[in-house]
């Protein structure tokens, strides 16, 4: 009897343990300056892991703007996006880590915004200095000093 009853006690922990909810992990704190002219954080907790992991401060700047929904242009959809000194961040999800957070491609639309594509240089431009030109995937690509030098 002794042995029942001790399977039974047994059992009744396993299924009370069952029914208890999970602890939620916790979420990292808000990541506010100490600068007058900066009165944004970085509060979404992707964010702020993304941000701190990868560099912080030196690497992505203060934020200027707080998160918020944008549209991506490539997607065709809108995300949370927060804006630094260096780049935007937009949350992503639906993807798996270390891709839930990913960075704007602030260069290709500056250039979209100039009429004009990464791919091409600009109308007239001329490569100062020594040049050596290469085939590369049937197109022609140019180097040119001082990254010419240095390669070579």
């Amino acid at each position: 009897m002794q042995r029942i009853l001790s399977y039974v006690g047994v059992l009744a922990a396993m299924l009370v343990s069952l029914g208890a909810p999970a602890a939620a992990a916790p979420q990292p704190a808000p990541v506010c300056f100490d600068v007058p002219a900066i009165v944004d954080c970085v509060d979404h907790p992707e964010f702020e892991s993304f941000w701190s992991a990868n560099g912080a401060l030196p690497v992505f700047g203060y934020p200027v703007a707080p998160e918020h929904a944008e549209y991506n242009q490539d997607l065709r959809r809108s995300f949370a996006s927060q804006w630094f000194e260096r780049t935007r961040f937009e949350a992503h999800p639906e993807n798996q880590p270390p891709y839930r957070v990913l960075l704007g491609r602030l260069g290709a639309e500056m250039l979209a915004l100039r009429e004009r594509g990464f791919e091409s240089p600009p109308a007239g431009a001329q490569p100062g200095g020594r040049c050596r030109t290469f085939d590369v995937g049937g197109r022609p690509q140019s180097v040119c000093d001082p990254f010419l030098r240095y390669w070579e």
